[in-house]
């Protein structure tokens, strides 16, 4: 018989996965609900290094902000799932 999952390897590295999914839907879930939130901001976990925790209001990465590759994602999205958003 095997030992339970948490004493073997594999469960050393899964207590090391930042936060289970419904944690991870979190902020998606503030972002698109909280009536305080506002157009442009950016929601993520809290905790250390924003791998897991609550949400909060963050700043969002430079790369978001640069509108050359905003259209460069979104005609990559375009092409790949041959849905067109015009």
């Amino acid at each position: 018989m095997r030992a339970p999952l948490a004493d073997q390897g594999e469960g050393r590295l899964l207590q090391r996965v930042p936060q289970v999914a419904v944690m991870g839907a979190l902020p998606v879930l503030r972002a698109a609900t909280d009536p305080n939130v506002q157009g442009g901001e950016y929601y993520g976990p809290r905790g250390f290094q924003q791998s897991k925790g609550h949400p909060k209001a963050l700043s969002s990465s430079p790369q978001s902000y640069d509108v050359t590759l905003q259209r460069r994602l979104w005609a990559l999205s375009e092409e790949l799932t041959d849905i067109g958003f015009r």
